[in-house]
């Protein structure tokens, strides 16, 4: 009675499995959609990922990482480009503000013939030098604007080092946890092994008549469970990858290639 009992506990768990996997199949159907009406590209309807759920990364060291974040960061390029801009407005308005000393430099030719049909030879050459001095005064509006420049630059150059703070913390977080999760998968795949060894074991007392089905039974949901677990961290493992990948810019280029974990 009591393997009976075990024997549909195990086939409700198969069922709540099966409506769990009708769940996320209904989910994946509405995400697909959703891409495709976003994308104008019908043939994503049909389409089916490709991903490898198992694979493990060989990411780079966080120092390594670092280094290239404060050249390839798409947020602190903006960011950037923002202070070059201010930069460039700064020179202009401080040339407005400085004191200018031109030297001025001219020449021609003219006709000293007071008779009227010879007047038009210009034979004579004629030169002039003269300095122009300005100095401006007031130039409030300069003033004003030179002040809201460096206001600007010096805001833009603390969210420049705050999002650079921020990036680097993160993809501190990010690395360390991936390298955690990789050896919590190697545990797994260990916990798994076992989990098939004592299965094996379980059914051969069993078929000896040594031992009841119900501990066949509870064997296989240990080893299913083992399995599942394993699964959940892959998932984890893939997102973060992923987020370290966002971090680092590198989304739509070759990732790195992924290891076998032995």
């Amino acid at each position: 009675m009591a393997a009976e009992v075990d024997v549909l506990r195990a086939q409700d768990a198969v069922i709540s499995a099966q409506q769990q996997r009708q769940t996320i199949d209904a989910r994946l159907l509405a995400l697909k959609a959703e891409l495709a009406t976003d994308s104008g590209d019908a043939k994503l309807y049909d389409a089916n990922p490709k991903f490898e759920l198992y694979a493990v990364h060989a990411a780079p060291s966080i120092e390594s990482t670092l280094a290239k974040l404060q050249h390839q960061s798409r947020l602190l390029k903006a960011i950037d480009v923002q202070l070059a801009q201010v930069d460039q407005q700064q020179q202009g308005l401080d040339h407005q503000l400085k004191p200018a000393l031109d030297l001025v430099l001219s020449g021609g030719l003219r006709s000293e013939d007071g008779r009227f049909a010879d007047s038009a030879e210009l034979d004579k050459p004629q030169y002039s030098v003269g300095l122009n001095f300005r100095y401006p005064l007031g130039q409030r509006s300069a003033k004003a604007n030179m002040s809201r420049s460096r206001l600007q630059w010096q805001q833009l150059t603390h969210q420049r080092a705050s999002v650079a703070l921020q990036l680097e913390a993160e993809l501190r977080n990010v690395l360390v946890q991936l390298n955690k999760l990789e050896d919590v998968m190697r545990l797994n795949q260990e916990q798994i092994t076992v989990a098939q060894q004592k299965t094996s074991a379980e059914l051969h007392r069993y078929n000896l008549g040594r031992s009841e089905l119900t501990f066949v039974i509870q064997s296989r949901d240990s080893e299913q469970n083992s399995r599942l677990i394993y699964a959940e961290n892959a998932v984890n493992y893939q997102k973060l990858w992923l987020r370290y990948r966002s971090l680092t810019d590198t989304l739509w280029t070759s990732a790195a290639t992924p290891i076998e974990l032995q």
